[in-house]
């Protein structure tokens, strides 16, 4: 049996992650979470709820020590949240295998949000501003909501990366389509309003996305 090297701790360290974070991420306790680092491993399931807050396959917790440089991933670099729409709504009209074919060739060919953003966080880590900032702004500009809670983790690095870059303007369209898309989630909009207010954007930026957090539930 081939032997292999549990990345889980390297992974978080480079995207700036800590065990609480990915405890609320996945919803798995500080024990079970501490006793997978331990063991390098554990239930599949639990791998599974990992791997998925992370936007990573399963297999990439791992390294084979017998083939270091190989890379796990065979996507290319664009979002292939579209196919998994269409996999969804043929899900959910009853046609289960073809979507689960859908979604085969979906993960195989592209990538989702999470993976985007997982990119864009580890190149913002090694101060590749202008690269990551790229990235953010393709997956921020084609999350939905179910990619909120993921989203927010990534959030305050593309903020940073944009007064890096002393623009703000993709944030004022982050808060554009977030606003016209109905998003509800309150921090994102308190979020997006601290940030304006930071950077003294616009007076009617300001209020509006200030209205957007009273009119948001929490």
């Amino acid at each position: 049996m081939q032997e292999r090297n549990f990345l889980l701790d390297n992974i978080l360290g480079r995207r700036g992650f800590s065990v609480s974070d990915l405890c609320r991420m996945t919803g798995l306790g500080r024990s079970t979470v501490d006793l997978i680092r331990k063991n390098g491993g554990g239930r599949r399931e639990n791998m599974d709820l990992i791997a998925d807050a992370l936007g990573i396959e399963y297999e990439q917790l791992y390294e084979d020590f017998s083939t270091p440089n190989e890379s796990k991933s065979i996507s290319p670099d664009f979002d292939n949240s579209e196919f998994l729409k269409y996999a969804e709504q043929y899900r959910k009209e009853g046609d289960i295998q073809f979507a689960d074919e859908l979604l085969s060739i979906a993960k195989k060919i592209g990538r989702d949000v999470r993976m985007i953003l997982s990119r864009a966080d580890d190149l913002y880590a090694q101060d590749l501003v202008s690269e990551a900032l790229r990235e953010y702004s393709l997956a921020f500009s084609v999350f939905r909501q179910r990619d909120i809670p993921r989203m927010l983790l990534s959030l305050h690095s593309f903020m940073l990366a944009c007064e890096a870059d002393n623009d703000i303007r993709p944030i004022e369209s982050l808060f554009a389509r977030a606003k016209s898309e109905n998003f509800r989630s309150f921090e994102l909009f308190h979020m997006l309003s601290v940030f304006f207010l930071k950077n003294k954007a616009g007076k009617e930026v300001i209020l509006a996305s200030l209205k957007e957090v009273v009119d948001t539930d929490r």
